[in-house]
């Protein structure tokens, strides 16, 4: 079972063959908000041209929509802190 430690923003992933090293984990999230957020477009696209129901692509593209509407909130968290006075 891999070992995830966390330091401040970053995340270390410890495994017996491999590290992954992770720096700015608020970054690496919104990254792959991306990812996924422009694969659901691709796959809303393809079921669209390629003749499946309506209601598919409709519920992909309110998934992606979603997704776009995430990244915006993620970079205020990222650079929001709360300190106790």
């Amino acid at each position: 079972m891999p070992e995830i430690n966390h330091k401040k923003n970053d995340v270390v992933i410890k495994s017996k063959r491999f590290k992954i090293y992770f720096q700015q984990k608020y970054q690496i999230i919104s990254l792959t908000n991306d990812v996924i957020t422009g694969l659901m477009f691709v796959a809303g696209s393809l079921l669209n041209l390629f003749g499946a129901p309506a209601v598919y692509g409709s519920v992909i593209y309110l998934l992606a929509s979603i997704f776009l509407t995430i990244r915006p909130i993620l970079k205020i968290l990222r650079k929001t802190w709360i300190s106790k006075l």
